[in-house]
């Protein structure tokens, strides 16, 4: 008996020894094990980037979620995508993968209501962050480079009225990708 309380002795010291040598030669401090805030990221860069390629097989993943543009004119300017459909005001729109704007080198979809072909629906545009949405301008013309778009290029965002808009049409039509998903009713 008085062998097991030895060794119970020694074995509780060795981990004192141990624990206090480990706490004195951490450069952190002992702290309970949660993320630090300096180790967050953002939660928008942990959104999956948009996957062009796999729009183009018509798996939508990476749009998944919700969409909105909280300082449009226009009201209830969100929406939600999930698979192949999108809900918008409170009616559900299929998706059809579109083509390749040829102007612009984006992708685009239909979005369509069921019984009407995809065509005669309307273009929803995809714009992955850093690409610019051309601008109709005063004159007319249209400019591709994006020094008019008045978007957050840093952004994901989508148009779903598709083809050229003017300034302030962009700024109220634009979607962003809503990371904190307040918005589940759409």
């Amino acid at each position: 008996m008085k062998k097991l309380l030895v060794i119970t002795d020694v074995i509780l010291v060795l981990t004192a020894v141990i624990l206090i040598f480990a706490v004195r030669h951490d450069i952190r401090p002992a702290i309970a094990p949660t993320v630090l805030a300096e180790e967050m990221t953002p939660k928008e860069e942990q959104t999956t980037p948009i996957d062009i390629e796999q729009i183009q097989v018509e798996n939508f993943e990476s749009i998944h979620g919700y969409w909105m543009n909280p300082e449009s004119d226009i009201a209830d300017r969100k929406i939600h995508v999930l698979e192949n459909a999108v809900a918008k005001n409170g009616r559900n729109f299929n998706l059809r993968y579109g083509g390749i704007n040829e102007q612009t080198g984006q992708v685009y979809l239909w979005m369509y209501l069921k019984g009407i072909a995809p065509e005669n629906g309307s273009r929803f545009e995809i714009y992955p962050k850093g690409t610019a949405i051309p601008v109709k301008l005063a004159d007319g013309s249209i400019d591709y480079t994006g020094k008019h778009d008045p978007t957050f290029k840093e952004k994901d965002r989508i148009v779903m009225e598709g083809s050229a808009r003017t300034v302030e049409e962009l700024k109220s039509l634009v979607l962003y990708r809503d990371t904190e998903e307040r918005y589940q009713n759409s």
